[in-house]
């Protein structure tokens, strides 16, 4: 109950961000999805994740994301961080930094590679450590109207070896720009 005041807070916190130029992302797997609504030049983002592993008894992960755009020469790059909630295993929470960069290609299209990471100091419980990485293409038939494919980890690992993969998958989205 709590992941979702949250989530709803979060999504209510980024009812502003309309008015600053980007991307807004809706995407499924196989393991759950993600919204997420990036920056085109500067100014800020937001995450919202929720993904479940029923492979080795249930595992969830959920939480809310801050970024901030920057463009530079021939990129885009966004950087923040997560707060997750985990139960792989046990309960457990992290605080995850990272960040994304994102390269415009021929043909309306763009690839992006994506990686957060939280060591021991930053989660709770027996969590050593949390990784989420995605990698993607987006492809854009109409100025503001995208499709994106890709694929994503999200790695738990514990001190007592009861390691999981949350998700490890394709996934697939629709975007919009404004």
């Amino acid at each position: 109950m709590m992941l979702k005041k949250t989530l709803l807070a979060a999504v209510l916190a980024a009812a502003a961000l309309p008015a600053l130029a980007g991307d807004l992302t809706l995407a499924a797997t196989e393991h759950g999805g993600f919204i997420s609504r990036t920056a085109t030049g500067f100014g800020p983002g937001i995450t919202l994740d929720y993904l479940q592993s029923d492979e080795h008894g249930t595992a969830e992960a959920g939480g809310v994301g801050l970024t901030f755009g920057l463009p530079v020469p021939f990129a885009r790059v966004d950087l923040g961080g997560k707060a997750m909630w985990l139960d792989a295993g046990g309960d457990a929470t992290a605080a995850m930094v990272g960040g994304r960069v994102t390269v415009d290609l021929p043909f309306s299209s763009e690839a992006f590679v994506q990686g957060y990471w939280a060591p021991e100091a930053a989660a709770s419980g027996s969590v050593s450590k949390v990784s989420d990485t995605m990698l993607g293409l987006r492809w854009k038939p109409l100025p503001l109207i995208g499709v994106e494919a890709g694929w994503r980890e999200f790695k738990v690992e514990r001190d007592n070896r009861r390691d999981r993969k949350i998700a490890d998958g394709a996934y697939l989205g629709a975007s919009i720009g404004f």
